[in-house]
């Protein structure tokens, strides 16, 4: 807390990403506000607030970078509003890494709502003197988290229960402190902070009230809804809508006059009708494939190693470890590791521990750090799972070798992708595997960042080689020569190596 705190005082944007190392969310907690959170015009630090003096700094330019979550949130908002809210007014919007967005808009446009969403409300209830309403709020809620707690067990994930509890005392608390919060409004409107706290209860409150009659009470086709266990084990009440094309195909290209959508992964197999179908494009809309500027057949070998056992056997983990270390021994260490799960990346971190190679390992620093390091120790491994599949950009001798445990294929437990299996018979074919070239075409992409690169891409999935769906995957890889021997990365990096220079 004394670092965050010495560093607020430095700080010009108040953003995160600043610090040398990741805050503990219970320390975060305490000093930042999220949207939810915050009181807007009644807010007693409005003149030094970070996100204000971005948004009117916003306001007199001529190009604003932002994030998706912040573009949404502009777009919902205009789409409800008619103003300009959120973001200034744009003509012209380009997405980069547009492969991102759908995945991101099912988040935005999704809502979780967890017992503590419930118990700041009571807070909220006590702090305006109805000390028996916060009481019977935290009561009802305890008792239906409890309900869903106990259908969840033990499992990670669980799919809503029919019937999902009894959500009615709690309804009726929230439509009781709402009620109060609009009567105390009246009472405290000489009070701009107090003021403040009502309005913002009222807001808070009917949001909650809606989302738990929407996931019990009235679950919609169109949406996904499970129980979920935060990091801390507590039941959490989740939702996404099942398919966002129609949103964004209404809010986004329906609001702008002209978007472009650019990404290195856009495409499957060629084709952009995977990528189409899940943003709602358009039919009118353009599209080019632009050739890339590197010449993979010199400067990178594809490695499918001959005898990999089915990663879903309890052998796969010791074979993907000793290929860890014939791929560090002919590459010097310069090795990025991919995985998909965080088992397979502990498993081949504690097998590398006594390695001669420095091991720079997901959670050991932030990001950004891990990644600094990694490109300046050029001798050095760094490993990491699914945020460090994309955005990884080091080129030269650092990152000479690409190792991915197997093909990224979502998890057949996401509740999503559970749903959406059962609604498509075909779902495998048509949703499963386009999402795991995309995955799978962004990790590849992290070995050759320039034209003077060369390096190896060793896949350890001999489904890649073995199945019939693996020839999608590697139509849709960059055109390479490739091997299933191992002992071929020295030879091939030495020969490269020596055409580079010539």
């Amino acid at each position: 807390m004394r670092a965050v705190l010495l560093w607020a005082e430095r700080t010009s944007t108040g953003d995160i990403s600043e610090l040398s190392f990741v805050p503990a969310p219970a320390v975060w907690r305490r000093v930042s506000v999220t949207s939810d959170e915050c009181r807007g015009e009644d807010c007693p630090f409005q003149e030094s607030c970070f996100a204000d003096a971005a948004r009117a700094r916003a306001e007199n330019v001529d190009l604003v970078v932002t994030n998706y979550h912040m573009l949404f949130a502009h777009l919902a908002v205009r789409h409800s509003t008619g103003a300009n809210l959120v973001l200034p007014g744009f003509d012209l919007l380009v997405l980069d890494e547009a492969h991102e967005a759908p995945s991101i808009s099912r988040d935005f446009f999704g809502f979780a709502v967890s017992e503590h969403t419930l118990t700041r409300l009571a807070a909220a209830a006590a702090s305006m003197g109805n000390v028996p309403l916060a009481t019977v709020l935290r009561q009802e809620a305890a008792g239906l988290f409890r309900q869903l707690a106990a259908h969840r067990g033990e499992e990670a994930t669980a799919a809503l229960p029919a019937p999902s509890g009894d959500a009615k005392p709690v309804l009726d608390a929230l439509e009781r402190l709402r009620r109060h919060a609009l009567t105390w409004a009246d009472a405290v409107r000489g009070d701009r902070r107090a003021l403040g706290t009502a309005r913002m209860t009222v807001r808070h409150a009917t949001t909650a009230a809606e989302r738990l009659a929407a996931a019990l009470e009235q679950p919609s086709p169109d949406k996904v809804t499970w129980l979920e266990a935060d990091a801390k084990g507590r039941t959490v009440l989740l939702s996404k809508p099942a398919d966002v094309s129609p949103t964004l195909r209404s809010l986004l290209f329906g609001s702008c006059e002209s978007v472009s959508l650019v990404s290195a992964t856009l495409t499957t197999a060629g084709t952009f009708d995977f990528f189409r179908r899940q943003v709602g494009a358009p039919d009118h809309v353009r599209e080019l494939v632009a050739e890339t500027p590197f010449r993979f057949r010199e400067q990178a070998l594809l490695v499918v190693p001959q005898g990999a056992p089915d990663p879903n056997t309890p052998e796969y983990l010791h074979h993907l470890s000793r290929v860890f270390d014939d791929v560090l021994e002919a590459c010097g260490g310069r090795t990025l590791g991919l995985f998909t799960s965080y088992r397979a990346l502990h498993a081949v971190r504690d097998h590398l521990a006594k390695s001669p190679w420095r091991i720079l390992c997901q959670g050991d620093a932030p990001r950004t750090e891990l990644v600094r390091e990694f490109r300046q120790d050029v001798r050095s491994v760094l490993l990491g799972t699914e945020s460090f599949w994309t955005g990884i950009d080091v080129a030269g001798e650092a990152l000479t070798a690409v190792v991915i445990d197997k093909l990224p294929f979502p998890s057949p437990a996401d509740p999503l992708i559970a749903a959406l299996s059962q609604r498509d018979p075909r779902a495998f074919d048509t949703t499963l595997v386009p999402l795991a070239i995309i995955a799978l075409r962004q990790g590849v992409g992290r070995l050759i960042r320039s034209k003077t690169d060369v390096g190896v891409v060793v896949i350890v999935d001999p489904r890649l080689a073995d199945r019939r769906y693996g020839r999608r995957f590697l139509r849709s890889l960059p055109a390479m020569y490739s091997t299933r021997d191992l002992k071929n990365i020295r030879p091939f990096l030495e020969e490269a190596t020596r055409a580079r220079r010539d």
